[in-house]
């Protein structure tokens, strides 16, 4: 999972208490090996399917999944749809750390510092994201914008302990594609 989220975000600089690196540059492992990396195309009623079949066949527990997404919006959409299938979820802007046994939802900045056996990343279409630069942005404006997202997806990726999956309707962003060899791809 480092590897790949170093594949999609690694170029990107990063400034981290007063110092400046690209991610890239520094050597990471996790120090595990043999999870399952998905890229999937599909919707919000996919991430409830995949996550009601987790729960029945791969003794998974609801509270080792994660969904997150880039926008408090999305974060709402996830949890109306989660909560339509009867799965019990846990907003993550609620969540003091004590285990539940509910699936975690929150954006990709609220789930910095927590892990979890299996995280979705829904919403990752052309178009989609990155957010596309507002008409009122200057280009470093765009720039930075894009730059932040890019980080927050790296942080999302490596919230993932054993699996991860990314899904996107129509065609995936072109943010991914540093790393899409790395994926099985499925579809329905």
């Amino acid at each position: 999972i480092i590897g790949t989220a170093m594949a999609v975000a690694g170029g990107a600089e990063v400034e981290d208490l007063g110092e400046e690196f690209r991610r890239g540059d520094a050597p990471a492992d996790a120090g595990r090996h043999g999870v399952k990396l998905v890229i999937h195309v599909g919707c919000l009623d996919e991430v409830a399917r995949r996550i009601a079949t987790l729960i029945e066949h791969d003794s998974m527990g609801p509270g080792d999944i994660g969904v997150l997404v880039p926008t408090n919006r999305m974060v709402n959409q996830v949890v109306a749809r989660l909560k339509a299938d009867g799965l019990d979820v846990q907003e993550l802007d609620r969540y003091d750390g004590r285990p539940t046994q509910r699936v975690k939802v929150g954006t990709y900045h609220r789930g910095k510092g927590l892990e979890f056996k299996a995280v979705f990343l829904p919403g990752l279409s052309k178009g989609v994201y990155p957010r596309p630069p507002r008409d009122t942005d200057s280009v470093d404006e765009a720039a930075e914008a894009n730059d932040l997202a890019l980080s927050q997806l790296f942080v999302a990726m490596t919230r993932a302990r054993d699996l991860l999956v990314l899904l996107y309707d129509g065609d995936i962003s072109e943010a991914l594609a540093g790393g899409l060899d790395r994926f099985e791809r499925e579809s329905t």
